[in-house]
């Protein structure tokens, strides 16, 4: 038996237990597709270091997968939902680069992932008076630059930046932890349905998955890895903003935090998340911008001459920055496949040397 379509093939993967995230990943990059997966013989599997027979085992126990698969692909078509893989140019890519990103999502709307900036703004359920003002701000900041507002559609902070991108023209997404068969909480139903006009839906759960407690900090992920930068207006010490700020500063995003009374228990977690230096404290759209260099214009490059030897990686890095003139550290890890830590090196070996630059949010360029 065997997936009739890729969608298919990636939903009945993510059905199969035994295959999770990571390992479904590896299966994906390595055979080229979910579907190849499915075809691929037992002799392939042995071939190969990082994959064991029983992975290839575990694959043959695929009726029920493909047949919860198919209802799902008929719920999808009936409802317009996209099922987006890894391998897909719609899926995130700033999201494709972390070491967690689910292999496929379901996505209802209107909206590009990969628009040329992306903020995500998470905070207390609870929010007061001043942090929604500050919300409002902040998100008016933003006018006119096309920039996709990411958050999670809870009470409080997330709806206050969904609402408010709605305000200002912008392109907003809601990341949810549950199907895109309900809204919670049903209140931002009607937000939810004017969302779908310029944004969107995104989850990595099934249809008739109710939004439990545990699947929140599933969503987190999402809403820090899709995000160039991720902005926490009001949280407590602990929570899911704090949850999704920590896993941003270990996807090596800009993370960013409003400062707020020292005994204000709502600003605990930003005020922490500054004094241990894991975010720049901002009050404004326009710090995020001159943190980012997002308002710098762009010059012309002129190369310094070589006085040193280039490893085959650094002449690899040099040229794609010709091509692009531009990249952040994430998009040279995934160009490139290295990982961040060995990238790292190669990169400050280039500045020291005086052929590159590092602008605010770790993005490159040529001298």
């Amino acid at each position: 038996m065997y997936p009739s379509t890729e969608e298919q093939a990636l939903i009945s993967l993510k059905l199969i237990d035994g295959i999770g995230d990571r390992i479904g990943r590896r299966l994906i990059q390595h055979f080229g597709s979910a579907t190849e997966i499915f075809h691929a013989s037992k002799k392939s599997f042995l071939l190969e270091s990082q994959f064991t027979p029983r992975m290839f085992d575990v694959l043959q126990n695929r009726s029920a997968a493909f047949d919860r698969a198919s209802k799902e692909l008929a719920f999808a078509k009936q409802n317009d939902v996209s099922v987006v893989g890894i391998l897909d140019d719609r899926f995130p890519r700033r999201l494709r680069h972390c070491n967690d990103a689910p292999f496929v999502l379901f996505v209802k709307g209107n909206v590009d992932l990969n628009p040329d900036r992306v903020v995500s703004i998470v905070g207390t359920r609870s929010a007061s008076s001043v942090g929604r003002a500050a919300v409002e701000k902040l998100v008016a900041g933003f006018k006119g630059s096309n920039t996709l507002i990411v958050s999670g559609l809870a009470h409080g902070v997330d709806g206050s930046a969904h609402q408010e991108a709605l305000n200002n023209d912008l392109p907003t997404v809601c990341v949810l932890a549950h199907g895109l068969d309900r809204i919670y909480p049903p209140e931002h139903r009607k937000m939810a349905l004017e969302m779908l006009e310029r944004g969107g839906w995104v989850s990595d759960f099934l249809s008739e998955t109710n939004p439990d407690k545990g699947n929140f900090p599933e969503r987190n992920r999402i809403v820090a890895g899709m995000s160039d930068a991720l902005i926490v207006v009001e949280s407590k010490r602990k929570g899911g903003s704090m949850i999704s700020a920590e896993l941003a500063y270990g996807y090596n995003r800009d993370v960013f935090a409003f400062p707020g009374r020292f005994n204000d228990q709502n600003y605990e977690g930003c005020n922490y998340l500054i004094s241990s230096q894991q975010a720049q404290l901002i009050t404004s759209a326009e710090d995020i911008c001159k943190y980012m260099n997002w308002n710098e214009p762009s010059k012309t490059i002129t190369q310094p001459k070589l006085l040193f030897d280039l490893t085959p990686e650094e002449e690899q890095i040099l040229h794609l920055l010709r091509q692009q003139e531009q990249l952040s550290l994430d998009e040279l890890a995934g160009t490139l496949s290295a990982p961040v830590s060995t990238l790292s090196i190669h990169l400050l070996n280039l500045e020291l040397n005086g052929q590159i630059l590092v602008h605010p949010g770790k993005v490159y360029s040529l001298r």
